[in-house]
């Protein structure tokens, strides 16, 4: 029998500031009686990775914004840098406000604005975008961009609020519908595709 080699463990904590601290190297077992055993194929393929990463939000944007230019060059690089950072290839950007914008905002702000005339993404080219931008340079390729809302406008919901619960009234369904399809072609308009959307983030929560 082939003995397997030993395993490297490598530990990052929040309790006791381990941070990526290498482990002694633990015996791998060789299938004794009674003992429970893993067994790798790395000749066998079975989901794809469509990629990992972060999120993109207005607070972030602002953060980064006030970095040094060198500081704000760094961030950048150790996230989307596919050599010397983390190489993140896949993110969520929120479509309107969040719980890390700055505020309540939608992109449609005007209380019965059923043809999307005021519908608008000047706030996002404040911070967010130029983050959105300035993440693709370094990454010198594309990120997917998963767009995903935390509300309605707060006029189209029976709560009249974006926060605490509230659904959106059977009467905006289609406008609702079109705000994602124009948030679309309007990142797509500033060279920032997205790649999918979701419904809803957190559906049920109040």
């Amino acid at each position: 029998m082939i003995s397997s080699p030993p395993i490297r463990c490598v530990l990052t904590s929040r309790d006791d500031q381990a941070r990526l601290q290498l482990l002694a190297l633990l015996p791998a077992a060789d299938g004794a009686p009674g003992e429970a055993q893993v067994a790798v194929d790395s000749t066998r393929h079975f989901q794809t990775v469509l990629g990992f990463g972060g999120a993109f939000t207005e607070s972030a944007a602002r953060t980064w914004q006030g970095l040094g230019p060198q500081a704000r060059e760094e961030l950048l690089r150790a996230y989307f840098d596919p050599r010397d950072g983390h190489g993140y290839s896949l993110c969520r950007v929120h479509m309107g406000s969040c719980d890390f914008a700055l505020g309540n905002y939608s992109h449609l702000e005007l209380e019965g604005d059923v043809a999307l005339e005021s519908f608008s993404i000047a706030r996002d080219r404040e911070s967010l975008l130029p983050f959105i931008r300035g993440a693709r340079q370094v990454a010198g390729r594309d990120i997917r961009l998963l767009a995903s809302p935390w509300s309605p406008p707060a006029w189209m919901k029976t709560s009249r609020r974006m926060n605490n619960g509230g659904a959106l009234l059977p009467q905006y369904r289609q406008t609702w519908a079109r705000c994602y399809a124009r948030f679309i072609a309007a990142y797509a308009a500033e060279g920032v595709p997205i790649w999918g959307v979701t419904v809803q983030n957190e559906p049920m929560a109040t």
